[in-house]
Parts: structure tokens; sequence; C-alpha cells
């Protein structure tokens, strides 16, 4: 079988196709030129996001943060479900808190330590923890399912 020559690029020698050093010259060349792998393959996001980083957050149902918004809301359930750790425990304590310093206000006034309706600013807390998630529920219907999984599932948006 006869090999093929070529010619070396730093002094001209006629060398063998084989040779990856010249040597005359010492200049290192490639026989043939190297083979790239391929490309790893393209995965497919199962649903488009803003943010590249927000593909390993899981989808949630939005009938369901509805549904825990408008039933157990005032506790931060949906908060919970939506993965936003921060707006659940707000709510959480906003209620327990206020339930709490209203009825303490509610004992004092009946002991007549104040007026009832200084004890009836204890349970502002409270009620603006069970508003929060009505307005919450009416902005989760409004919005599609990307950009309610954009808005309040991977950016952890209150509202």
């Amino acid at each position: 079988m006869a090999s093929s020559y070529k010619t070396c690029p730093g002094c001209g020698l006629m060398l063998s196709s084989e040779v990856a050093v010249c040597g005359r010259c010492g200049h290192h060349f490639y026989a043939a030129p190297p083979v790239m792998p391929p490309p790893p393959p393209l995965v497919d996001v199962p649903y488009k996001l803003d943010d590249p980083l927000s593909a390993s957050t899981p989808p949630r149902q939005k009938a369901v943060a509805i549904a825990l918004a408008l039933g157990l809301g005032g506790i931060g359930v949906h908060g919970f479900y939506l993965g936003n750790s921060n707006m659940g425990l707000t709510l959480a304590l906003m209620f327990v808190g206020g339930g709490a310093a209203g009825v303490i206000a509610l004992l004092a006034a009946a002991a007549g330590a104040c007026s009832p309706w200084l004890s009836a600013v204890g349970f502002v807390p409270l009620l603006i923890a069970a508003t929060i998630p009505l307005v919450q529920a009416a902005r989760y219907g409004a919005a599609s399912a990307e950009t309610f999984h954009q808005r309040y599932v991977v950016e952890k948006r209150w509202i």
C-alpha cells in the first residue's frame, strides 16, 4: 500500500502523510485535521420562561393556588404551595398575631382598661391578612398560565 506524501510548511521537505513532526525543522502539523466531537443535543424546556435558571422550578396549578388563597389564604397556605415561604409565614404571623392582639384587646375592653372601639384596632393585622389573599386570588385568575408561573412561582411576587 503506497502512502501519500505532503510538503512540510516549515522547510518544504517531502514527508509521509502519517508524520506529524518534520525531522529537519521540527515543525508540528497534523496529518489530518483533528475531529471535533458532535455538540450535545438540545433539551426542550416544557414551558417558555424569561429566566433561564427557572427551568428547575416545578410548575404549580393555578386553580389550586386560587382555591388555597380563597380557603386558607389568611394563614398563608397558598404562599407555601407556590414556594414563597416568606409570604406564607408573613401572612400566618399576621393572622395569628392579629387574632391574638384582637382577643387581648377585647379582654382589656371587657375589664374596662380601654374602650371597645380601641380594642378593634387589634384586629387590623388579621383583617389585612384575610384581605391580601382575596386580591391575590383575583390576580392569579386574571393571569395566563405562563404569566402566573413566571410571576408567582419563579419571581415569587405577592401581587
